[in-house]
């Protein structure tokens, strides 16, 4: 998903992608918000990529989050000032996935 749908601030709530996804890429979307909603059917997904999406403030809630063994976030300065890398308030949802990239960079 990369710009196709610039406006969104969510990601819809209705079940949209297959629960077999393996691997999800979200990047480009400018005015993303939240991830809480939209992905939290996909109870094979194993890698998330976010990418370049500014003003994305949440991910989804850890029960979400509980099947991923990789997830990369880049150049995403409001989820990084949350101090994910840090241990800071949003870290509990993420401490248990194995491999985490969180950076500025591309």
């Amino acid at each position: 998903m990369s710009g196709v749908y610039p406006e969104l601030h969510s990601l819809p709530d209705e079940c949209w992608l297959p629960s077999t996804l393996t691997t999800l890429s979200i990047r480009g979307m400018h005015n993303l918000t939240s991830l809480s909603k939209g992905i939290h059917n996909l109870s094979s997904l194993d890698e998330l990529y976010i990418g370049d999406c500014p003003n994305l403030r949440s991910l989804p809630d850890q029960r979400t989050l509980d099947t991923l063994s990789r997830l990369t976030i880049t150049k995403c300065p409001l989820l990084e000032q949350q101090r994910l890398k840090d241990k800071g308030a949003n870290w509990p949802k993420i401490a248990d996935i194995p491999e985490i990239d969180i950076s500025q960079q591309s």
